[in-house]
Protein backbone atom coordinates (compact mmCIF):
# COMPACT_ATOMS: atom_id res chain seq x y z
CA UNK A 1 0.00 0.00 0.00
CA UNK A 2 1.46 3.35 -1.07
CA UNK A 3 0.80 6.35 1.14
CA UNK A 4 -0.49 8.49 -1.69
CA UNK A 5 -3.67 10.08 -2.94
CA UNK A 6 -4.38 11.02 -6.55
CA UNK A 7 -6.77 13.88 -7.18
CA UNK A 8 -8.54 15.09 -10.31
CA UNK A 9 -11.19 17.73 -10.67
CA UNK A 10 -13.29 19.60 -13.23
CA UNK A 11 -16.24 21.93 -13.38
CA UNK A 12 -19.61 20.39 -14.21
CA UNK A 13 -19.75 22.02 -17.64
CA UNK A 14 -16.72 22.77 -19.78
CA UNK A 15 -14.20 20.19 -18.57
CA UNK A 16 -16.38 17.35 -17.30
CA UNK A 17 -16.15 15.45 -20.65
CA UNK A 18 -12.35 15.63 -20.42
CA UNK A 19 -12.34 14.33 -16.84
CA UNK A 20 -14.67 11.52 -17.91
CA UNK A 21 -12.14 10.58 -20.60
CA UNK A 22 -9.06 10.47 -18.33
CA UNK A 23 -10.56 9.12 -15.11
CA UNK A 24 -10.82 5.46 -16.22
CA UNK A 25 -7.05 5.23 -16.72
CA UNK A 26 -6.26 6.94 -13.42
CA UNK A 27 -8.79 4.80 -11.59
CA UNK A 28 -7.24 1.61 -12.94
CA UNK A 29 -3.74 2.77 -12.00
CA UNK A 30 -4.82 3.61 -8.46
CA UNK A 31 -6.61 0.27 -8.14
CA UNK A 32 -3.48 -1.63 -9.15
CA UNK A 33 -1.16 0.22 -6.78
CA UNK A 34 -3.36 0.75 -3.74
CA UNK A 35 -3.48 4.53 -4.17
CA UNK A 36 -6.39 6.49 -2.79
CA UNK A 37 -8.34 8.24 -5.56
CA UNK A 38 -10.32 11.44 -5.18
CA UNK A 39 -12.32 13.18 -7.91
CA UNK A 40 -14.32 16.35 -7.43
CA UNK A 41 -16.82 17.79 -9.90
CA UNK A 42 -17.81 21.39 -9.36
CA UNK A 43 -16.20 24.54 -7.99
CA UNK A 44 -14.87 24.67 -4.44
CA UNK A 45 -14.52 28.46 -4.43
CA UNK A 46 -15.59 30.79 -7.20
CA UNK A 47 -18.50 30.89 -9.60
CA UNK A 48 -17.35 30.58 -13.23
CA UNK A 49 -16.36 27.27 -14.91
CA UNK A 50 -12.66 28.12 -15.17
CA UNK A 51 -12.52 28.68 -11.40
CA UNK A 52 -12.43 24.90 -11.03
CA UNK A 53 -8.71 25.35 -11.78
CA UNK A 54 -8.40 26.56 -8.19
CA UNK A 55 -9.84 23.30 -6.84
CA UNK A 56 -6.31 21.90 -6.66
CA UNK A 57 -5.64 24.40 -3.87
CA UNK A 58 -8.62 23.11 -1.91
CA UNK A 59 -7.25 19.59 -2.38
CA UNK A 60 -3.93 20.64 -0.87
CA UNK A 61 -5.71 22.53 1.91
CA UNK A 62 -7.58 19.34 2.83
CA UNK A 63 -4.33 17.39 3.02
CA UNK A 64 -2.76 20.02 5.27
CA UNK A 65 -5.81 20.04 7.54
CA UNK A 66 -5.73 16.28 8.03
CA UNK A 67 -1.98 16.22 8.76
CA UNK A 68 -1.29 14.09 5.70
CA UNK A 69 2.38 13.12 5.28
CA UNK A 70 2.27 11.03 2.11
CA UNK A 71 2.32 11.93 -1.58
CA UNK A 72 -0.46 14.20 -2.86
CA UNK A 73 -0.63 13.65 -6.61
CA UNK A 74 -2.61 16.15 -8.64
CA UNK A 75 -3.48 15.67 -12.32
CA UNK A 76 -5.41 18.14 -14.46
CA UNK A 77 -8.53 16.86 -16.20
CA UNK A 78 -6.49 16.45 -19.41
CA UNK A 79 -3.78 14.33 -17.73
CA UNK A 80 -3.71 10.58 -17.13
CA UNK A 81 -1.47 7.64 -16.33
CA UNK A 82 -0.59 5.84 -19.54
CA UNK A 83 1.59 3.06 -18.09
CA UNK A 84 -0.50 1.06 -15.64
CA UNK A 85 2.30 -1.11 -14.25
CA UNK A 86 4.79 1.72 -13.72
CA UNK A 87 6.62 1.08 -10.41
CA UNK A 88 5.28 4.12 -8.62
CA UNK A 89 6.45 2.87 -5.23
CA UNK A 90 10.09 2.73 -6.31
CA UNK A 91 9.77 6.01 -8.17
CA UNK A 92 8.44 7.89 -5.16
CA UNK A 93 10.97 6.27 -2.81
CA UNK A 94 13.80 7.47 -5.06
CA UNK A 95 12.47 11.04 -4.79
CA UNK A 96 11.76 11.03 -1.06
CA UNK A 97 14.17 13.92 -0.57
CA UNK A 98 12.27 16.22 -2.92
CA UNK A 99 9.32 18.37 -1.85
CA UNK A 100 7.63 18.47 -5.24
CA UNK A 101 7.99 16.61 -8.54
CA UNK A 102 6.84 18.38 -11.70
CA UNK A 103 7.48 18.17 -15.44
CA UNK A 104 9.71 20.86 -16.98
CA UNK A 105 8.02 24.18 -17.68
CA UNK A 106 8.72 26.72 -20.40
CA UNK A 107 12.29 27.27 -19.19
CA UNK A 108 11.93 30.88 -18.07
CA UNK A 109 13.55 30.09 -14.72
CA UNK A 110 13.63 27.54 -11.91
CA UNK A 111 10.29 28.96 -10.73
CA UNK A 112 8.59 28.19 -14.07
CA UNK A 113 6.65 25.00 -13.34
CA UNK A 114 3.50 23.53 -14.85
CA UNK A 115 0.80 23.06 -12.22
CA UNK A 116 -1.09 20.51 -14.34
CA UNK A 117 0.91 17.51 -13.11
CA UNK A 118 2.25 17.73 -9.56
CA UNK A 119 3.48 15.14 -7.08
CA UNK A 120 3.65 16.78 -3.63
CA UNK A 121 5.71 15.05 -0.94
CA UNK A 122 3.95 16.18 2.22
CA UNK A 123 6.52 14.37 4.34
CA UNK A 124 8.78 17.30 3.45
CA UNK A 125 8.23 20.58 5.33
CA UNK A 126 9.06 22.70 2.24
CA UNK A 127 6.17 21.07 0.38
CA UNK A 128 3.75 22.00 3.12
CA UNK A 129 5.13 25.54 3.27
CA UNK A 130 4.83 25.92 -0.50
CA UNK A 131 1.24 24.74 -0.40
CA UNK A 132 0.39 27.07 2.51
CA UNK A 133 1.81 30.11 0.72
CA UNK A 134 0.10 29.19 -2.53
CA UNK A 135 -3.25 28.83 -0.75
CA UNK A 136 -2.72 32.14 1.05
CA UNK A 137 -2.29 33.99 -2.26
CA UNK A 138 -5.56 32.55 -3.52
CA UNK A 139 -7.33 33.37 -0.25
CA UNK A 140 -6.20 36.98 -0.68
CA UNK A 141 -8.23 37.33 -3.90
CA UNK A 142 -11.56 38.96 -2.91
CA UNK A 143 -14.79 37.13 -3.67
CA UNK A 144 -15.95 40.16 -5.63
CA UNK A 145 -12.92 39.90 -7.91
CA UNK A 146 -13.71 36.23 -8.57
CA UNK A 147 -17.32 37.03 -9.39
CA UNK A 148 -16.17 39.56 -11.99
CA UNK A 149 -13.57 37.22 -13.49
CA UNK A 150 -15.77 35.31 -15.94
CA UNK A 151 -12.95 34.77 -18.45
CA UNK A 152 -9.66 32.95 -17.90
CA UNK A 153 -6.96 34.99 -16.20
CA UNK A 154 -9.09 38.04 -15.35
CA UNK A 155 -7.66 37.32 -11.92
CA UNK A 156 -4.29 35.62 -11.52
CA UNK A 157 -4.62 31.94 -12.39
CA UNK A 158 -3.42 29.14 -10.14
CA UNK A 159 -0.16 28.60 -12.00
CA UNK A 160 0.83 32.25 -11.90
CA UNK A 161 0.14 32.31 -8.15
CA UNK A 162 2.47 29.34 -7.69
CA UNK A 163 5.12 31.08 -9.77
CA UNK A 164 4.90 34.04 -7.40
CA UNK A 165 5.50 31.76 -4.41
CA UNK A 166 8.58 30.24 -6.03
CA UNK A 167 10.01 33.50 -7.33
CA UNK A 168 9.84 34.94 -3.83
CA UNK A 169 11.79 32.09 -2.22
CA UNK A 170 14.59 30.42 -4.23
CA UNK A 171 15.28 28.10 -1.28
CA UNK A 172 11.83 26.57 -1.71
CA UNK A 173 12.32 26.35 -5.45
CA UNK A 174 15.53 24.38 -4.86
CA UNK A 175 13.53 21.56 -3.24
CA UNK A 176 11.66 20.83 -6.49
CA UNK A 177 12.59 17.91 -8.73
CA UNK A 178 11.95 18.60 -12.41
CA UNK A 179 11.28 15.33 -14.12
CA UNK A 180 12.04 14.58 -17.77
CA UNK A 181 9.28 15.39 -20.22
CA UNK A 182 9.87 11.93 -21.63
CA UNK A 183 8.31 10.57 -18.44
CA UNK A 184 5.61 12.99 -17.29
CA UNK A 185 3.64 16.06 -18.29
CA UNK A 186 3.24 16.02 -22.06
CA UNK A 187 1.37 13.99 -24.67
CA UNK A 188 4.57 12.18 -25.69
CA UNK A 189 5.43 11.28 -22.06
CA UNK A 190 5.60 7.60 -21.19
CA UNK A 191 4.15 7.51 -17.66
CA UNK A 192 1.84 10.51 -17.17
CA UNK A 193 0.54 12.15 -20.32
CA UNK A 194 -1.10 15.56 -20.53
CA UNK A 195 -2.93 16.86 -23.59
CA UNK A 196 -2.73 20.59 -22.97
CA UNK A 197 -4.76 23.19 -24.82
CA UNK A 198 -3.33 24.24 -28.19
CA UNK A 199 -4.27 26.34 -31.19
CA UNK A 200 -4.72 23.35 -33.51
CA UNK A 201 -7.49 21.31 -31.88
CA UNK A 202 -10.94 22.23 -30.69
CA UNK A 203 -12.06 21.15 -27.23
CA UNK A 204 -14.05 18.28 -28.76
CA UNK A 205 -11.04 17.10 -30.77
CA UNK A 206 -8.89 17.27 -27.67
CA UNK A 207 -11.31 15.06 -25.74
CA UNK A 208 -11.38 12.55 -28.60
CA UNK A 209 -7.60 12.42 -28.77
CA UNK A 210 -7.45 11.82 -25.02
CA UNK A 211 -10.16 9.13 -25.18
CA UNK A 212 -8.26 7.39 -27.96
CA UNK A 213 -5.00 7.29 -26.00
CA UNK A 214 -6.69 6.24 -22.76
CA UNK A 215 -8.39 3.38 -24.61
CA UNK A 216 -5.06 2.27 -26.07
CA UNK A 217 -3.32 2.46 -22.67
CA UNK A 218 -6.03 0.38 -21.00
CA UNK A 219 -6.08 -2.12 -23.83
CA UNK A 220 -2.32 -2.59 -23.65
CA UNK A 221 -2.67 -3.18 -19.91
CA UNK A 222 -5.18 -5.95 -20.53
CA UNK A 223 -8.19 -3.94 -19.39
CA UNK A 224 -11.39 -3.65 -21.36
CA UNK A 225 -11.45 0.09 -22.09
CA UNK A 226 -14.05 1.93 -20.05
CA UNK A 227 -14.80 4.36 -22.84
CA UNK A 228 -17.58 5.04 -25.28
CA UNK A 229 -16.94 2.93 -28.38
CA UNK A 230 -18.33 5.75 -30.49
CA UNK A 231 -15.61 8.02 -29.11
CA UNK A 232 -12.88 5.61 -30.17
CA UNK A 233 -14.31 5.26 -33.66
CA UNK A 234 -14.76 9.03 -33.93
CA UNK A 235 -11.16 9.50 -32.85
CA UNK A 236 -10.07 7.10 -35.58
CA UNK A 237 -11.92 9.13 -38.22
CA UNK A 238 -10.55 12.39 -36.84
CA UNK A 239 -6.96 11.17 -36.79
CA UNK A 240 -6.89 9.12 -39.98
CA UNK A 241 -9.51 10.76 -42.16
CA UNK A 242 -11.56 7.59 -42.61
CA UNK A 243 -14.23 5.84 -40.51
CA UNK A 244 -13.22 2.36 -39.29
CA UNK A 245 -15.35 -0.63 -40.29
CA UNK A 246 -15.35 -1.96 -36.70
CA UNK A 247 -14.20 -1.01 -33.21
CA UNK A 248 -11.45 -3.63 -33.41
CA UNK A 249 -10.22 -2.10 -36.65
CA UNK A 250 -10.17 1.30 -34.95
CA UNK A 251 -7.96 -0.01 -32.16
CA UNK A 252 -5.64 -1.76 -34.59
CA UNK A 253 -5.17 1.37 -36.69
CA UNK A 254 -4.74 3.71 -33.73
CA UNK A 255 -2.13 1.53 -32.04
CA UNK A 256 0.16 1.47 -35.08
CA UNK A 257 -0.24 4.76 -36.93
CA UNK A 258 1.99 6.16 -39.61
CA UNK A 259 3.34 8.85 -37.31
CA UNK A 260 4.56 11.39 -39.91
CA UNK A 261 1.29 11.17 -41.82
CA UNK A 262 -0.66 11.30 -38.54
CA UNK A 263 1.19 14.44 -37.45
CA UNK A 264 0.47 16.06 -40.82
CA UNK A 265 -3.24 15.26 -40.47
CA UNK A 266 -3.33 16.66 -36.94
CA UNK A 267 -1.75 19.90 -38.06
CA UNK A 268 -4.45 20.20 -40.67
CA UNK A 269 -7.32 19.18 -38.38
Amino acid sequence: MIDAILHQTADAEAYLPMLSATLPANREFCRRHGIRLEAFIGIRRGCHPWHAAFNRLAFLRDRLAEGFRGWAIYLDADAFVAEMDFDIGAYLAARAGSALVVPPGAGRGDWDVNSGVMLWNFAQAPARLMAERWIALFDAIPDAALRQAAAWDEVENDQRLLHRVLQADPALTATIHRESDQLIGYQHSRFIKQFVRNEVHTQEQRVLRIARQVAISLRRAGVAPVVDAAQVMAAHELLTGAPPPTLEAAFAALEAPDLPALAARLRGA
